[in-house]
């Protein structure tokens, strides 16, 4: 079985970006053999994955699932997330209600 134009894509993307797929695993709150799967093409995540997983990446979602090469609209590349952004998310993602409290505080500081 070939892999589908947003397998090759999604893998193609991750690689650019420099991350493993742990690190984009755990962006979307998902495990590693969940995300896996959706690289080699045996499992395609729903809409709502398909719009975070195109969010992340900087790309229209009409380019992720191949439906036109050209990456960006002007909207989505305002919306671009560096990978400094989505690991600083995950690790967000990962605190507690206390410690999140106490980071928002801290950024209202700034």
């Amino acid at each position: 079985m070939s892999r589908s134009m947003f397998s090759m894509r999604l893998t193609s993307l991750r690689k650019a970006r420099d991350m493993t797929q742990s690190d984009i695993a755990q962006i979307l709150g998902m495990n590693r053999s969940t995300y896996t799967c959706y690289e080699i093409g045996t499992s395609t995540p729903g809409l709502t994955t398909l719009c975070t997983i195109a969010d992340i990446f900087g790309v229209s979602l009409d380019y992720l699932v191949g439906r036109t090469n050209v990456e960006t609209s002007p909207e989505v590349e305002e919306a671009i997330v560096s990978a400094e952004e989505m690991q600083l998310t995950a690790a967000y993602r990962m605190l507690n209600e206390r410690q999140r409290r106490a980071v928002r505080e801290l950024l209202k500081s700034f």
